[in-house]
């Protein structure tokens, strides 16, 4: 029977160039996950924030609600929306509608215009840009009969 005797070669662990390796690792990945960190933080303040255009519109004369005044939305990056006024003579512009519809966004600037045949149109503006929390902007209009 052949017997043949092997050299064999045991490594032996180098715990420096591993300890470098393992605290170089976690040293990269600290780095890349804390640089993510401003991105993710505005993201979320944007996600966070929410704003809402909320008002009422009376007669001018009288003090009274005005009801089915067309209240329309217009924002800098072109967005726009429109409602009618309740029979208290009220609207609200929330961050969302029902559909899921974007209204007021962070760092745009809005038109608030308001009007009703017989009466004369009345408009308002207002801003996000800056904002650093949630706002409701409460813009009331009271419209003056037309002539």
């Amino acid at each position: 029977m052949f017997t043949k005797e092997f050299n064999t070669f045991e490594a032996k662990p180098n715990h420096k160039a591993m300890q470098r390796f393992t605290f170089l690792s976690i040293f990269l990945f600290g780095i890349v996950t804390f640089s993510y960190l401003p991105a993710l933080a505005q993201d979320n303040k944007e996600e966070k924030l929410e704003f809402s255009i909320v008002g009422k519109v009376t007669d001018a004369a009288t003090g009274k609600p005005i009801e089915g005044v067309l209240v329309q939305l217009t924002g800098s990056d072109e967005s726009s929306a429109e409602m009618t006024t309740k029979k208290n003579g009220k609207y609200v512009f929330d961050l969302k509608n029902k559909k899921g519809e974007m209204y007021v966004l962070l760092n745009i600037d809005y038109k608030v215009t308001v009007s009703k045949q017989g009466y004369q149109s009345a408009s308002q503006e207002e801003t996000t840009k800056g904002a650093e929390e949630s706002i409701e902007f409460d813009l009331d209009f009271a419209l003056e009969k037309a002539e």
